[in-house]
């Protein structure tokens, strides 16, 4: 996993893992809420959607799983990622997933910039350019040719 080669990626799949952990830490995390926010959070608890099945969540129930969704996800994707960089004897895949990881980076990049969230824009950019770095200087070892 960290072997050379693979240090890059595995360091930034490392950083989506951390980002995961302040995520669920923040979300679960006491704190004291400006009267503001209290009456966003009254409204959108008030406010139900039918989304059919038999479900009627209330809006803030949505926000909830959605928010809850983002260290599952980056979960998922770090331990994919350092799964494939453990067990690629090639290393064309961690190469792969490194350009792949880099690209969604930074779509996530744009996505938290323009709603200007700075928290996850600064582990995702670190993670982007790590992950960057990673695609750009890992080099795919060729399988030896049989004959």
């Amino acid at each position: 996993m960290f072997r050379r080669g693979r240090r890059l990626f595995s360091s930034a799949s490392i950083v989506l893992l951390l980002m995961a952990v302040v995520h669920t830490i923040g979300h679960f995390a006491p704190r004291g809420r400006p009267a503001g926010e209290k009456l966003v959070d009254a409204a959108m608890s008030a406010y139900h959607v039918d989304m059919g099945l038999g479900m009627n969540p209330s809006v803030l129930d949505m926000l909830q799983a959605l928010s809850l969704t983002m260290p599952i996800t980056l979960t998922v994707w770090a331990l994919g990622n350092l799964l494939v960089a453990a067990t690629d004897q090639t290393g064309r895949c961690v190469k792969l997933l490194a350009w792949l990881s880099a690209a969604a980076s930074a779509l996530l990049i744009v996505l938290y910039a323009y709603y200007q969230i700075p928290p996850p824009l600064t582990f995702v950019v670190v993670a982007g350019i790590l992950f960057l770095a990673a695609g750009a200087t890992s080099s795919g070892v060729r399988e030896p040719s049989h004959g």
